[in-house]
């Protein structure tokens, strides 16, 4: 409780208590000019009369967090002009972010009439839409509430700070289309004035199937410049990341992506485009036909880039006079991993939902040779959580 459940000596400790261990930090990280100050993943929030009362009077939770952060700031913020004189030297900058998130996402509805619960200069608020539906840009009506969120918060803050979201927490293996939205959410960030995002996506994983570099790849260049042209750019991703095997690859993604737009269109009620949707509950959602088709672009990729392995290069040009050099190894071993990523998918579906399609032995071969490969990408989870390992399945 932010505000001791009322008694006003106990809160002041607090906020001390806060202001040191940040202080302390501050010192600890010299070339460091931000701390955060953010609750784990729930939705619970004190109700004990005092914060009911605060909550009542700025119309949100969150102005329990801005009112103690803004007491906190003053003490840091005095440190550092203190210490500053001292040493003869500028105040350095330095910033407390704290989550606009779950609980704490709907921002006050009044500063108060001392402008009290208006966000120091260096008390900055992250805002994460949790509930979002990142298969559609927050420019869609699908998202009109959370988009709503960043202008409410501006009222409060003169700046604010994001963490937005790319992947299916819950089917870490399958795809999720937010690859177009990238760009669009990334270029409604800047036109609310957001200062610094960060994009989350599979933390646990080396690599990230399903396109997960591409995600990457258009992240990178999106936050350099948030109008550039989304086509382009995929076009020349799979240029250079598939080499040889671009076309095949590029069908692949494709046929994917097209298929997942399929069932949020016909399934939009259990598959909407959220983060936690269960797109691998169902078997009748990847069809035999699909999967063996996604299986047999693998294969033809394969194939595409024996020419490299004969080569044993590590760059070449090709017919548009672009130079091509792979990065760790040489052009057939770097694309044959690129390949071998993007295969884990139709292939945990394989091992899984379309299990039956495959003999006792056949299968079983299947899945060590699924477990062996995942291991040696760096693939270790197929959903969010410490229990939710690849190794876990026992394959």
């Amino acid at each position: 409780c932010l505000n001791a459940h009322g008694n006003a000596e106990s809160r002041q400790r607090l906020v001390q208590r806060v202001a040191d261990i940040i202080i302390k930090e501050a010192e600890n990280y010299p070339n460091f000019n931000t701390v955060t100050f953010t609750q784990t993943d729930n939705n619970n929030w004190c109700t004990c009369p005092a914060c009911e009362e605060v909550k009542v009077k700025y119309g949100a939770n969150s102005a329990n967090v801005v009112l103690f952060l803004n007491e906190v700031d003053d003490i840091v913020q005095q440190y550092l002009k203190d210490k500053a004189q001292a040493e003869g030297t500028s105040v350095r900058e330095f910033d407390i972010l704290f989550f606009a998130y779950l609980g704490t996402q709907k921002s006050p509805t009044t500063t108060g009439s001392n402008n009290e619960c208006y966000c120091h200069d260096h008390v900055i608020p992250m805002i994460a839409p949790l509930n979002a539906i990142y298969t559609k840009s927050f420019y869609d009506e699908s998202n009109e509430i959370d988009a709503k969120t960043f202008d409410d918060w501006a009222k409060i803050s003169a700046h604010i700070d994001s963490w937005i979201y790319g992947t299916n927490f819950h089917n870490y293996l399958y795809p999720y289309d937010s690859f177009r939205t990238i760009v669009e959410d990334l270029r409604f960030l800047k036109n609310h004035n957001v200062k610094y995002n960060f994009y989350q996506g599979q933390g646990e994983h080396t690599n990230v199937t399903a396109f997960g570099a591409l995600k990457t790849y258009l992240v990178a260049k999106a936050s350099l410049n948030v109008n550039i042209d989304y086509n382009h750019y995929v076009y020349k991703f799979f240029k250079y990341y598939f080499s040889l095997a671009n076309d095949n690859m590029r069908e692949f993604f494709d046929t994917t992506i097209n298929w997942v737009n399929y069932l949020s269109d016909e399934y939009s009620i259990v598959l909407p485009g959220g983060i936690y949707e269960e797109i691998g509950a169902e078997k009748y959602y990847w069809p035999t036909m699909l999967v063996r088709k996604l299986t047999d672009l693998i294969s033809k990729s394969n194939n595409d880039i024996l020419p490299l392995s004969i080569l044993n290069e590590t760059s070449y040009v090709d017919e548009s006079g672009a130079k091509i050099v792979a990065i760790g190894g040489t052009l057939n071993d770097v694309m044959s991993k690129h390949i071998l990523i993007e295969s884990i998918f139709p292939r945990f579906v394989n091992c899984t939902l379309r299990s039956d399609d495959f003999g006792e032995s056949e299968l079983a071969a299947m899945r060590r040779q699924f477990a062996i490969d995942c291991a040696d990408l760096g693939i270790t989870n197929y959903k969010e959580g410490n229990a939710n390992t690849i190794a876990s399945l026992g394959w």
